[in-house]
């Protein structure tokens, strides 16, 4: 798991690990000009944040 936050770390992403084998992840997205974050919660593996990142 350690491994897993570090790495979405790296990318700049905020993150909290949950109990239940999942992660939240502070998604970020812009609407007309405007910024804004949505907490999005996935599973706490490597390919689900490959995933959620877009790689």
């Amino acid at each position: 798991m350690t491994q897993l936050l570090n790495y979405l770390k790296q990318h700049s992403i905020t993150v909290l690990s949950n109990t239940d084998h999942t992660i939240t992840v502070e998604a970020v997205y812009s609407k007309d000009g405007v910024a804004f974050t949505e907490p999005e919660t996935i599973p706490a593996t490597m390919q689900a944040v490959r995933d959620w990142l877009g790689y």
